[in-house]
């Protein structure tokens, strides 16, 4: 479904800036990709800090042989940081230098060495792709990296205490906590004990992992067998929460909408808000519903998996959605009604949904597509635009310039083919009656006299 985030670009000048202690140029953070981030962490509470303290990740105050890097931060983290801060900023050789050196950097170098893993993991190869699109094939793979990055994390939420991080350690920092949140191994990434009809529940955020290559979701099964896009190797992560606010705060933003019942953030992380249902009319809904809803998302994920992060911004929005809500199904309305008792008879109660204005008109442009070029030839503009990132060929083939004019055209083909429907259903519905009423006796009159 559409989400809205915020964005930032990361400056080419700052990631090739040149380093005067030792005179070579040197990249603070690889390349310099759009990421989008939300502000918000899980790892605030007091609760989740004595899971990490308990799992060994964080030492406690009073522990004995912990890392005493880390039990230095921990026990005096302004007086250290401060320190360090101080240290890094006159590290430089001459006043030239002091004088070239920004605050940002400088609080970079106090990540890198309060957290020399940051270091090391920023130093590999393809270190971005491997944190924003983590192609794992094992839980026991999930595990290992969720022990690595779960120890930067915290590292750099400490630093972020006390001090304001660039935008770069923000937008780092924020992808190791999706990481987290979505592919790690916790039951739930977030949760609360709710009381209702005196038994205590503990609401948890179900996890699903999801493989691309075997899952059987009709519209996987498409963009495998029908349209031949490459097929994403490794998991999908799928996040299941019972309500918004049970969502850890740095997925919230994304939900800001009430129409919004799930969304893919980056290449492979999927959160769904699935609602516990008491009525049996809404608990039908849900189970025609959800099933759309995640095979929706699972087509963003395939889509996306298959195109770096900026080659993805070049394809528009109605591209993304439309082809989410093409092969899922998904775009309509649906309604369940259930009858319940009263005083002196029966109500007859309806439940629908309607997805928004937007997802509706995409339905209409793709179907329109369909029916003027073939099913076989959409299938191949669609696997064209993503390899190249471009909806030229698509606009082509109806003969249009923009989008605009697609879907002037399609909704007045919806609109002719709904008059048509409904013109055929009325003559259907005359020669019934019509029918109806010869079959009717006729009554004979008795001669005059």
């Amino acid at each position: 479904m559409k989400v809205k985030q915020e964005a930032f670009y990361l400056s080419e000048e700052l990631l090739t800036r040149q380093n005067k202690n030792v005179g070579q140029k040197r990249a603070l953070f690889g390349t310099s990709p759009l990421i989008p981030i939300n502000s918000g962490s899980i790892y605030g509470s007091d609760d989740y800090r004595n899971k990490l303290v308990a799992s060994g990740l964080v030492p406690s105050m009073s522990r004995k042989g912990a890392s005493k890097k880390m039990y230095v931060v921990t026990k005096f983290p302004r007086v250290v940081l401060w320190t360090l801060l101080i240290l890094c900023f006159f590290t430089s050789q001459t006043p030239y230098a002091m004088a070239q050196e920004t605050e940002d950097e400088t609080i970079i170098k106090l990540a890198l060495v309060l957290c020399p893993e940051l270091g090391e993991f920023i130093s590999s190869d393809n270190w971005f792709d491997n944190l924003s699109n983590p192609v794992l094939m094992t839980e026991e793979e999930i595990r290992e990296r969720q022990q690595s990055y779960e120890k930067i994390f915290v590292c750099l939420s400490y630093i972020e205490s006390e001090l304001t991080l660039p935008n770069i350690l923000k937008a780092v920092k924020t992808l190791f906590e999706y990481f987290i949140i979505f592919a790690g191994t916790y039951e739930d990434t977030t949760f609360k004990i709710t009381e209702r009809k005196g038994i205590l529940n503990l609401l948890r955020a179900k996890r699903e992992l999801v493989n691309l290559e075997t899952t059987t979701d009709p519209a996987i099964v498409k963009l495998r067998e029908k349209v031949g896009l490459p097929v994403p190797k490794g998991f999908v992560y799928i996040r299941y929460y019972p309500s918004k606010e049970l969502m850890p705060k740095a997925v919230q933003p994304a939900f800001k909408s009430e129409n919004t019942k799930a969304v893919t953030l980056l290449s492979r992380y999927v959160a769904v808000l699935s609602e516990p249902e008491v009525s049996v009319a809404k608990k039908q809904l849900k189970k025609r519903m959800l099933p759309k809803t995640v095979s929706h998302e699972l087509v963003h994920v395939y889509i996306n998996s298959n195109m770096s992060l900026l080659d993805r911004s070049k394809l528009p929005l109605w591209f993304h959605e439309g082809c989410a809500i093409y092969f899922s199904g998904s775009g309509g309305t649906e309604s369940a009604t259930e009858v319940s008792p009263t005083i002196g008879g029966y109500v007859y109660i309806t439940y629908t949904v309607r997805d928004p204005k937007e997802y509706k008109e995409y339905k209409i442009v793709f179907n329109y597509l369909e029916s003027k070029i073939g099913q076989e030839s959409l299938y191949g503009f669609i696997k064209h635009a993503i390899e190249a990132g471009t909806i030229d060929q698509i606009l082509a083939s109806v003969g249009v310039p923009s989008f605009e004019d697609l879907l002037n055209d399609a909704k007045d083909w919806h609109s002719t083919r709904k008059n048509i429907k409904w013109g055929i259903i009325l003559l259907i519905l005359i020669i019934i009656i019509y029918l109806f009423w010869r079959m009717l006796p006729i009554e004979e009159k008795p001669p005059s006299v």
